[in-house]
């Protein structure tokens, strides 16, 4: 059973540290499919059978959750919390910004996630266990078995029963992973408790950069090279982000210069749309299914095709 993907403005308490990490990142994201030479991409693709899903890269994630740890962290210090303590949420926070993505057996993430959350449990593990004064050799048993628990079991129950973007990736994973490591840190309750928040939290800040940009069910899309397209915008299968026309060098090759629509924030473009030439289609616009559209519009328009006209006969009347 998959849990449900987190929906749009659920994550609004990440707005705060949204501002320093996407001072940084670019906001609009600038797509060469067409040539396979990326200028700007800060989305990567991935297939799922026959869907393609775009959502962010490796790279922002990692920088998402780590500013997040670093804002975190410093709050935490200046709320009266140790330098160890601080630096150790901050660097879960960092860590946690890779664990949506484990659940991808060829993702980068996973390869690193897996072996990194192995140890991070063990070490956290063995350091709960020291407080029970037990003996040394059943605490490196426990720490070894949770290791292999960890690369093992979970890793296996997690590469066999879910696919990319499923019930890993979902805000109740992400509350869970907290959970978890309530569990097994050591600490006082208030130490805990923020370590906890901090796992949780760089978890949202990925689930939250992947919902900027995504395409659903994404078979046919076709977005030429010079196409700008904003945050949290949607694209369905079969939509066009096209040129009308473009020039060419002495030698026949396609002058680059800008050619191709710029879709700015919150823009949904529905099944089989076809948006072509250097037109720009204002913030919170809808374009309908079907629709062949060559001129900018404003912002929160509604493009849609007339109603279909309904005729009826009877008796041969109207024939």
């Amino acid at each position: 059973m998959l849990l449900p993907r987190p929906p749009n403005g659920c994550l609004t308490i990440l707005a705060f540290f949204q501002r320093a990490i996407f001072s940084i990142i670019p906001q609009g994201c600038q797509l060469a499919l067409d040539s396979g030479l990326p200028v700007v991409v800060p989305v990567r693709f991935f297939a799922e059978g026959q869907i393609f899903v775009v959502v962010g890269s490796f790279t922002q994630h990692i920088t998402c959750s780590t500013v997040t740890g670093i804002v975190l962290g410093g709050i935490a210090y200046h709320t009266g919390f140790s330098i160890p303590t601080c630096l150790l949420t901050g660097g879960l926070c960092s860590v946690a910004g890779m664990l949506p993505d484990i659940d991808s057996d060829t993702s980068r993430s996973f390869q690193e996630c897996i072996y990194l959350a192995a140890g991070l449990a063990t070490i956290l593990w063995v350091h709960r266990l020291l407080q029970f004064n037990l003996s040394q050799d059943i605490i490196v048993l426990n720490g070894a078995g949770m290791f292999l628990f960890v690369r093992f079991a979970i890793g296996g129950f997690v590469k066999r029963s879910t696919v990319h973007r499923g019930m890993v990736h979902s805000i109740p994973a992400a509350v869970l992973s907290g959970e978890m490591l309530f569990f097994i840190s050591a600490g006082t309750t208030p130490e805990r408790l923020l370590k906890a928040f901090a796992i949780t939290l760089g978890y949202l800040s990925h689930l939250a950069l992947d919902e900027y940009f995504s395409i659903d069910h994404g078979t046919g899309v076709v977005i030429g090279q010079t196409s700008i397209i904003g945050n949290h915008v949607r694209l369905y299968q079969g939509v066009t982000l096209g040129a009308k026309s473009f020039s060419l060098d002495e030698e026949g090759n396609p002058v680059d210069t800008p050619r191709h629509p710029i879709l700015e924030d919150r823009v949904t473009v529905y099944s089989n749309a076809t948006i072509l030439g250097r037109i720009t289609i204002g913030k919170g616009t809808v374009v309908g299914g079907n629709i062949w559209l060559t001129h900018s519009v404003p912002p929160n328009s509604k493009i849609l095709q007339s109603k279909a006209v309904e005729s009826y006969f009877s008796d041969g009347l109207g024939i």
